[in-house]
């Protein structure tokens, strides 16, 4: 199993033909003029090569928000099983979406979105919150 890409959008969802729609995708910063704050709503796509070895077999999704500081911060979990290709020697892949409402952040700094399959850290989605004034 290996993390493909992530990336933070205003919103993301996904369809059962393998694509994927986004709205104001791939930003890396959010700008803040007091702490704590909530970030009214984001969108998290992470994309996931799976093995074939892999597939038809249940398997448990983990992605955690981290602060600056290394305190959790948010924890999406759930599960998934990936279908085959179609071709035994060929990977496959599964996307996930995920809507993220009033996200709280503390302090300015550098955040990640930690990306954890069956117990195994395999990528992150970084956040730096940058405080401006104002």
């Amino acid at each position: 199993m290996q993390f493909a890409y992530g990336f933070l959008a205003d919103a993301v969802q996904t369809s059962n033909d393998g694509k994927f729609n986004v709205l104001g995708g791939g930003f890396e910063s959010i700008f803040v003029r007091e702490f704590p704050t909530a970030h009214p709503v984001m969108g998290l796509f992470v994309k996931i090569d799976v093995l074939p070895a892999e597939c038809d077999k249940p398997h448990d999704l983990k992605i955690e928000l981290w602060d600056p500081d290394g305190t959790l911060v948010q924890r999406l979990e759930g599960q998934f099983t990936a279908s085959p290709s179609g071709d035994r020697l060929r990977q496959s892949h599964v996307q996930v979406a995920w809507g993220l409402l009033q996200t709280r952040f503390t302090a300015p700094g550098d955040y990640a979105f930690h990306v954890m399959v069956d117990g195994e850290h395999i990528g992150k989605v970084p956040l730096a919150v940058v405080q401006v004034s104002g």
